[in-house]
């Protein structure tokens, strides 16, 4: 029973991996950005540290997802098979939402803003409102 489940199991396992692949490429991106404009200011900016987290957790989530969901269809793992369709569903749409939010986050506690005047650094998230659009 459990080779068929396979079969179709690989769409989501291959999404998240994408997924965590685009915000790896997006935390190393962004901490090219950082390393340029490196001040040691950095290390005590809460934004700074709140943004780092959050790109572990970004990359890891998604990961850490694709290794959990066979185990929703594994019949010796009673507990988890025995609720498997909610499990599922949960996976399917919590794990979007949930990097979404990180997204969102991340965006707000980057901790280097631009404006005419130059370059700065923000110490809390979202404090000033970032001026960079989110996509």
């Amino acid at each position: 029973m459990m080779r068929w489940n396979l079969l179709w199991l690989r769409l989501p396992v291959v999404f998240f991996l994408l997924l965590a692949a685009y915000d790896g490429l997006e935390a190393y991106k962004y901490g090219r950005v950082l390393i340029e404009h490196w001040t040691w200011g950095l290390l005590l900016s809460p934004a700074a540290d709140l943004w780092i987290m959050l790109n572990f957790v970004a990359v890891l989530l998604p990961v850490q997802a694709s290794l959990v969901i066979p185990t929703f269809f594994d019949p010796k793992a009673e507990e988890l098979y025995a609720h498997r369709t909610r499990n599922t569903l949960t996976w399917a749409f919590g794990l979007p939402v949930a990097v979404f939010v990180l997204w969102v986050l991340m965006w707000g506690s980057f901790p280097l803003e631009n404006n005419a005047d130059g370059t700065y650094m923000r110490m809390l998230p979202f404090i000033p409102w970032p001026s960079a659009p989110f996509f």
